[in-house]
């Protein structure tokens, strides 16, 4: 998980590579798909790593940010 501010290509290209970090590390277990809130720029997010083929999993915005980490967490 990380926290921060970008435009949209960097935030493409950091969600890209997370992805990869987790799934070629092979210290750790591999990631079974991209958790993306589906508001904003996340919902392009979805679009587009859903058209080449990458494992996303939308995430319903319906409470606060602390509230959505901590379930995400659990």
């Amino acid at each position: 998980m990380t926290h921060d501010k970008w435009e949209y290509p960097e935030l493409k290209c950091e969600a890209l590579g997370i992805y990869n970090n987790w799934q070629f590390d092979k210290r750790t277990t591999s990631a079974s798909a991209l958790f993306i809130e589906d508001k904003a720029s996340g919902q392009q997010l979805i679009q587009d790593f859903r058209k080449v083929g990458l494992p996303v999993r939308p995430i319903e915005v319906t409470k606060d940010k602390l509230t959505r980490v901590e379930e995400v967490l659990d």
